[in-house]
């Protein structure tokens, strides 16, 4: 009797550490796939609504980025107070109110570059223009 008792506790014990052994890999390797993932962004920099190319780029990036995290990174930025005032050493004029303004996916932006998450396949356009 006591060795048929420590037979089914020696099973019951196995199974839970299969079960959690195989829960923790399974967690692992999803952590692992997402890290792996690679968002990809088209980020366009102009002036005179658009009449002057200054720069384009796609940025890969992997994990929640800022828009302005991406241009600290990839483009040489200046800003103010994190209002972006240069982008590839062309500087805002706020005696002609010329403006660093943007647009996501066509949309002006409602959101300051520093609260923009960006997405998977966003197309960023920056155009210095008089406001």
């Amino acid at each position: 009797m006591v060795r048929r008792v420590c037979q089914i506790a020696l099973l019951i014990a196995l199974a839970l550490v299969s079960v959690v052994g195989c829960s923790n890999n399974e967690v692992a390797q999803n952590t692992l796939a997402e890290e792996k993932v690679e968002n990809k962004i088209v980020v366009e920099v102009s002036s005179d609504q658009g009449k002057t190319k200054i720069a384009e780029k796609t940025i890969q990036f992997k994990g929640d980025q800022t828009l302005y995290e991406l241009m600290k990174t990839n483009f040489k930025v200046e800003d103010d107070n994190g209002f972006i005032t240069s982008i590839e050493d062309v500087k805002q004029n706020p005696a002609e109110k010329k403006y660093w303004l943007y647009e996501v996916n066509g949309a002006p932006a409602v959101t300051g570059a520093k609260d923009l998450k960006v997405k998977d396949g966003d197309v960023i356009k920056w155009d210095l223009h008089a406001s």
